[in-house]
């Protein structure tokens, strides 16, 4: 990532506790909800996202059978 570049690392579970691979994680403005940036979980549920972007952010994740989650 860029110098400066907020980094967002986590790892994207169900309910049960067990990784949801290929989940989809993104990065939305809090102002106006716009995408910022996103990727997708690895087969471990793993996810890094980057923006350069200041200001308030969501994070959110979701993946097929599964509820989105948003978190600020």
């Amino acid at each position: 990532a860029d110098a400066g570049a907020l980094v967002v690392t986590g790892r994207v579970v169900g309910r049960d506790g067990r990784p949801l691979p290929a989940a989809e994680v993104q990065l939305r403005a809090a102002v106006d909800y716009r995408l910022v940036a996103g990727a997708r979980a690895d087969t471990a549920g793993r996810f890094a996202v980057a923006t350069t972007l200041a200001g308030p952010l969501y994070l959110m994740a979701g993946a097929v059978q599964h509820d989105d989650v948003a978190v600020p």
